[in-house]
């Protein structure tokens, strides 16, 4: 098995916005609470042991009084497969593997408040391409409802897995559709911080919203094929600075 890492990554920096980074990761479903950790004092090699060692697949939130800073990671059986990083000193958004290792740095200093939770693997693998996949060009003279079923269409002949974030321009909001191998697997509604497996929400938000913008981000087929691991070791960019 190679141990490259990711390689061609992009920036995360589509077209819609959000009050805050993290709003953009679905929160922790009903009966399955966040876990507050103080990693500093568990000790930051044991916690990303612990991660990569249990094959933890889930987000990984935090924030620090301190830098005046906010962070998440997405993690894919111990690995990251997306990360934010902000704060007064870089309120723009950086590329995956700079956003985790500001994030390992924080997370290793006392003071540090951190929060993690469990999320089931397609709708982690769907968010990762936005962080790790690449953005489809449209050509097309579809509307927009006409250009979601055609590219889901397509998305489930190929099997492929991707997320696509509608944004409702008359009320500037957005919503992600999350695809796992061909297959609708939910709708999180990033304003209203709703998560639903039911397409028809979806829809409901098309009937609505006159001027609404689909933005669709894919994974290469090759990316989480078992031949190379997917993501970034956690433990490689520990060793970084430790």
């Amino acid at each position: 098995m190679s141990n490259e890492e990711p390689k061609h990554l992009v920036n995360f920096s589509p077209s819609f916005r959000a009050r805050r980074a993290t709003d953009l990761l679905p929160p922790a479903s009903a009966g399955n609470e966040p876990l507050i950790v103080d990693v500093a004092e568990r000790g930051i090699g044991k916690f990303v042991f612990e991660l990569e060692n249990s094959s933890f697949t889930g987000i990984l939130k935090a924030s620090s009084r301190k830098k005046l800073s906010r962070s998440a990671m997405l993690l894919y059986r111990g690995r990251a497969v997306g990360g934010f990083y902000t704060s007064k000193e870089k309120p723009n958004t950086e590329t995956t593997e700079i956003s985790v290792y500001l994030m390992l740095w924080e997370l290793s200093l006392s003071g540090t408040e951190a929060s993690i939770y469990a999320v089931s693997s397609d709708i982690l693998l769907s968010m990762s391409s936005l962080f790790l996949g690449f953005p489809v060009t449209r050509a097309d003279s579809y509307d927009e409802r006409s250009y979601f079923d055609y590219i889901c269409g397509w998305l489930q002949e190929k099997k492929m897995t991707a997320c696509l974030a509608i944004s409702l321009r008359s009320t500037s909001s957005t919503a992600l559709a999350f695809i796992h191998e061909g297959e609708f697997c939910g709708v999180f509604s990033v304003d209203d911080q709703f998560f639903t497996r039911d397409k028809e929400y979806l829809y409901s938000l098309f009937r609505s919203e006159l001027k609404a913008l689909v933005e669709t981000s894919i994974l290469s087929p090759e990316t989480t094929s078992s031949e190379m691991p997917y993501g970034f070791s956690l433990s490689k960019m520990l060793n970084k600075f430790m």
